[in-house]
């Protein structure tokens, strides 16, 4: 998750819990409509999630940062950033945030769109994100 670059930055930032994951995901609506043959059960349309890359200019070193990051528009904040991160004198590990990317002088713009997913694939990408081993060593 790191790449060569040029330029240094400092500037440190807050995580928020995992716990904030879990109210994120919503679940789809369904409102009754009648139509001339009777009522019948309809389903709201659902906003898919979009799916950005996050770049950050390096706070130390030459390497850059990406980020992961989730767009969901149907909560009120928005932004959920799975990243690799590594505490001083300790490994790497995987992180979670919940703020907006674009809130870091850090962070490269635009954001480069990945794609759309189905906001009830928002669970299963973080419970496997979250899972995922992250090889590496702590650089002293």
């Amino acid at each position: 998750m790191v790449g060569k670059a040029k330029s240094k930055s400092s500037r440190s930032r807050s995580s928020i819990s995992k716990s904030s994951l879990s109210k994120s995901s919503k679940s789809s609506k369904s409102k009754s409509g009648s139509t001339s043959s009777g009522s019948q059960l309809s389903e709201e349309p659902i906003e898919n999630f979009d799916l950005y890359c996050a770049i950050y200019v390096p706070r130390a070193g030459n390497y850059y940062h990406w980020a992961f990051v989730v767009n969901d528009q149907t909560i009120q904040m928005p932004w959920h950033i799975f990243q690799v991160t590594q505490d001083e004198h300790d490994n790497y590990h995987p992180s979670y945030l919940q703020v907006d990317p674009m809130a870091s002088d850090r962070c490269m713009l635009p954001l480069p769109h990945l794609g759309k997913m189905h906001p009830a694939w928002f669970e299963t990408l973080a419970a496997r994100i979250g899972a995922i081993q992250v090889p590496g060593e702590a650089m002293h």
